[in-house]
Formats: C-alpha cells, structure tokens, sequence
C-alpha cells in the first residue's frame, strides 16, 4: 500500500505538472499568433483535477516510465488542444508536431525488439493516419463545416492510436457531439452539422479515453480499487 500511496503522490504531482505546463504553453501559443489568453480560473481548475485523475490512473497501473511519459506528453497535447480550440478555434501545428514526434521517439525502439517502450505496429499507424485524413476530407467535399486543423489533428490521432483505436475515438467523438448538440437543445441536427462546432475538444478527449482504455489503465485501475 506504500508503493501504492507514492504513486499515487507521484500521479498527482504529474497531474498537477501537465496542467501548469499546458498554461504556460498556451499562453506561449497565443501571445505568437497575437490572441488574448481567455482560459478561465474555473477551467484551470478543471482542467487540473482531470489531469491529477488522469496522471493517478497512469502511474499506479503502467510499470514502464517511458510508457507513462508518453501517456503524460499526450495529456498535455490534448489539454493544449482543447483550450486553444474551443476558445479561439485553432489547433496549432507545434501540438500535432509535439505528437507526432513523442509517437516515433517512443514506438521506433519497439520496431527493433526493445521491450520497456510501447508496442508500436507501423502498418496500424500508417493506416490510421491516412483513414483520420480521409475521414474529415470527406464532409470537406461536400460542404460540411470542417477546419484544417481538424483534419490535420484526425490524421495524427490516427497515427498515434492505430486504425483500431481511431475507429473507437471517432465514435466516442461522435457521441459527445451528439450530447453536446442535445444540451445545447438543437431542434435540427441537420443544420447543426452545417455549424462550425470547435471539434478539436472532443477528439482530445476521445483520444485520451481510447489511450487509457488501449493501455487497460483504467480496468487494471478498477480491479486495484475491488481488490
């Protein structure tokens, strides 16, 4: 239970890091584009408790570090990308680099049989890179509302998570649009698709759920807390 205690310590801490992290580099982003930091002290205090959630659940059940700092680099994209994206409707090209690369530096090695990195199957990430492209091009052709950097962050989502795992983000997306529109007390989800909505949080969200489910973070979690 010690050994539990100070990963949970150190889960929290983490936690806490990422969060005062991404608004450092928020405001970096921001003041590089000339936009005005409008994130709010509640937000910030949201944010900081789903991060301390998030980093408990990855330090008390993944074993190896380098997996857990990459968990931890994601988490820190994806806060990055929600914040940016729903308050000023821009996913910077720095978040996605920052992906990609952590992606390769942590997957390259297990191509060539080092075992205390992620697994890493090529051929899913390139499949899924090209299918979250191909995905959000498509409403793009046929005059749905969809941005660049939605279509640029699908395609690293895709990379990042494999076909498999895009197709579960993708749905579990779809579901918090759909929820979304419901309590905004949309009448016509037809003329809701021909709406700007900020996507960009909910593909952040899918993604980091889709991740600690594909690592069975949160189901070797739950078993801790039953036994």
């Amino acid at each position: 239970m010690e050994i539990v205690a100070i990963k949970m310590l150190i889960g929290m801490i983490s936690g806490i890091g990422c969060s005062l992290i991404s608004i450092f580099f928020e405001k970096v982003l921001l003041e590089k584009r000339s936009r005005v930091f409008k994130t709010s002290k509640k937000e910030e205090s949201i944010i900081t408790i789903l991060s301390i959630v998030v980093g408990c659940f990855t330090v008390v059940n993944v074993n190896r570090i380098w997996e857990i700092i990459y968990i931890l680099l994601m988490l820190l994209a994806c806060i990055l990308i929600f914040v940016t994206d729903l308050h000023h409707r821009i996913i910077p090209n720095e978040i996605l680099l920052l992906m990609l690369v952590a992606k390769l530096i942590i997957g390259i090695p297990a191509l060539f049989g080092v075992t205390w990195v992620p697994e890493f199957n090529i051929i899913s990430s390139l499949i899924g890179f090209v299918a979250g492209f191909v995905v959000f091009m498509i409403p793009a052709f046929i005059g749905k509302s969809v941005g660049a950097g939605d279509i640029k962050l699908a395609a690293v989502m895709g990379f990042c998570l494999g076909i498999n795992g895009l197709l579960y983000a993708i749905v579990l997306m779809g579901i918090g649009v759909l929820i979304y529109e419901f309590i905004k007390g949309r009448t016509s989800l037809k003329n809701a698709m021909y709406e700007m909505i900020p996507m960009g949080p909910f593909m952040a969200v899918a993604m980091m759920v889709v991740m600690l489910i594909k690592e069975s973070v949160m189901i070797d979690f739950w078993k801790f807390i039953m036994n």
